[in-house]
């Protein structure tokens, strides 16, 4: 099965909700994440098999005391340990870097492991929000 991933960039999720004409609320906690598009005119009828995914720009819903491995066994605690590490990896976070507590790692580290919590949910639209914030000059530029 082919898996579509839609990207929605914009100048923050405030900013592209206004051009959008839609109230955008988000809830966590150990849950799926789950974005629900509230139109303030019309419909919004999103696809049977649409997940909403949300990269926010503080990375709230991560625990400052856990590692990136953790924090992806949190969403889903039987993965083994070297898969957990093979997606950091796959996210350029490799090394030690993925025992390193979230606290311990940069804007641009941290985003990868919220991006690969969204993965692991297989979320396949993403709205991100300020998604350069955190990044190097080189993935900026990419």
């Amino acid at each position: 099965m082919r898996t579509a991933i839609a990207l929605l960039l914009g100048l923050g999720l405030s900013a592209a909700a206004q051009a959008a004409d839609v109230d955008l609320y988000v809830t966590d906690s150990l849950a799926p994440q789950e974005l629900t598009i509230k139109p303030l005119g019309g419909k919004v009828r999103p696809g049977a098999n649409v997940r909403i995914g949300y990269l926010s720009q503080t990375h709230a819903e991560l625990s400052l005391t856990m590692t990136a491995v953790e924090a992806l066994k949190q969403i889903e605690p039987s993965m083994p340990e070297e898969r957990a590490r093979n997606l950091l990896g796959s996210l350029q976070l490799s090394g030690l870097d993925a025992f390193k507590q979230i606290c311990e790692l940069s804007g641009g580290q941290r985003s990868r492991v919220v991006l690969a919590r969204l993965m692991l949910r297989h979320a396949n639209v993403l709205f991100l929000d300020e998604p350069t914030n955190h990044l190097d000059i080189n993935s900026q530029e990419v």
